[in-house]
């Protein structure tokens, strides 16, 4: 009897890393503008989804 998934969560945290002692010397300073880009970005690219699952649905 095959089983038919009707929702999936997927949680992730970005920009979080419990093992991270501090900044790394070697590693070259990240301003918050840098960093803002990243959240922009993936916050895009989320949005984009959302939108593909919804015009999937209405397609349906």
């Amino acid at each position: 009897m095959p089983i038919e998934i009707k929702e999936l969560n997927i949680r992730v945290n970005v920009g979080c890393n419990d093992n991270d002692s501090g900044p790394d010397p070697d590693e070259p300073e990240n301003d918050q503008s840098s960093s803002a880009g990243n959240i922009d970005r993936v916050v895009e690219q989320c949005v984009e989804q959302v939108l593909e699952v919804i015009r999937k649905q209405d397609q349906r």
